[in-house]
């Protein structure tokens, strides 16, 4: 509520403070009359309303296309952020490097896909036969490479010092397998 409750009391304080003659006091009462009970109209101009149909067009569009832009800024990203890694795709990551430590063969052949070998059969049977010095093998990074590929990026350490390579993990028919086989150098 205002500092005035009646319009009349308005008109007395301006005329305690100056001394007014009735003509003026009709004056100003009728001015702040009409102040108190009609309110002006907001005008717009026509420039000012183009403006604003073209900022909510452009916010409307905004909200359709938000969704289609991220989908696909995610779908093209080179990796993805931490925690969004599949759980299935780090257990099986994870399964294989240990059974890679332990030598455990009939682990390591359920969780790759050795490109070298034709079926799980063969890849088994030359498996039994490594014999390499590798003691430790440390997953370092998982990213998604595509909707159906990931890339994991491990670092091993042997008697000669440490290595870091990376593999790719895609989904095969069977689930999801780390693929092996290449060759490559120190």
């Amino acid at each position: 509520m205002s500092y005035f409750d009646d319009k009349d009391e308005v008109v007395e304080s301006i005329n305690s403070k100056m001394k007014l003659s009735d003509s003026e006091k009709i004056v100003i009462y009728s001015q702040v009359k009409d102040k108190i009970e009609h309110k002006k109209p907001i005008v717009t101009s026509m420039r000012s309303k183009y403006f604003l149909a073209l900022a909510s067009a452009s916010f409307l569009f905004f909200l359709l296309l938000f969704p289609t832009i991220t989908s696909f800024l995610q779908d093209n990203s080179g990796g993805q952020r931490g925690g969004e890694i599949p759980n299935e795709i780090v257990e099986v990551v994870n399964k294989y490097f240990d059974s890679y430590e332990e030598m455990d063969i009939d682990s390591l052949v359920q969780f790759s896909h050795d490109i070298r070998h034709s079926n799980k059969g063969e890849q088994r049977e030359q498996y039994i036969s490594i014999n390499e010095p590798t003691t430790r093998a440390e997953v370092l990074d998982i990213k998604k490479v595509k909707t159906d590929e990931y890339e994991v990026t491990v670092r091993f350490y042997d008697d000669e010092g440490t290595f870091q390579l990376s593999f790719p993990v895609k989904e095969m028919d069977i689930g999801w397998q780390v693929v092996v086989g290449f060759r490559f150098e120190r």
